[in-house]
């Protein structure tokens, strides 16, 4: 009713061009744009170091920050909502797992593609929350994701140094 409302329609005719508000709130996200820039990646990269770079260098440019921040507050006040950007979140990252698989010449993602891609929209989703909601890091979105960005950077060197020395436990 309110987003009928404030476009100056009545619910009849909001709901004759939209199937639902969450169409209205989500609609929009390129994965075409998202499946390129994977793809465009340099070979030499490897698969995580290529999904930041595709969604920072290739995906990021192609959306506008400020829907996305309205998503993101519109999605915290409705469980439908939420459900939704549940499944645009699933679709990217099925997305970004399906590029990735191509890009490494197999049929299909395996469990590498997948757990690449839910750590780098984990990467990703932290920096879009961090930036909504946070005022004193608001700077730009492109700033907050490379903030999460270098974060992981900073964890995956923790962990790496801190697992090689680690006594082995046996299976």
């Amino acid at each position: 009713d309110e987003i009928a409302r404030r476009a100056e329609v009545s619910r009849a005719t909001f709901f004759r061009h939209f199937g639902s508000k969450g169409e209205v709130v989500f609609r929009g996200h390129d994965c075409g744009a998202l499946r390129r820039a994977v793809l465009a990646r340099p070979s030499a990269e490897g698969d995580l170091l290529a999904a930041a770079g595709a969604v920072r260098e290739g995906w990021l440019p192609t959306l506008e920050p400020r829907r996305v921040a309205r998503q993101t507050r519109a999605a915290a006040t409705s469980p439908v909502l939420r459900g939704l950007s549940h499944d645009l979140d699933h679709l990217l990252r099925g997305t970004m797992s399906q590029a990735l698989a191509e890009r490494r010449g197999l049929a299909g993602p395996d469990h590498r593609c997948v757990m690449v891609s839910s750590v780098v929209f984990a990467a990703f989703s932290d920096a879009v929350n961090t930036w909504v909601y946070q005022r004193r890091e608001r700077g730009s979105l492109a700033s907050a994701v490379d903030r999460s960005f270098a974060m992981l950077r900073e964890l995956s060197v923790e962990f790496v140094r801190q697992s090689a020395s680690a006594p082995q436990r046996s299976g």
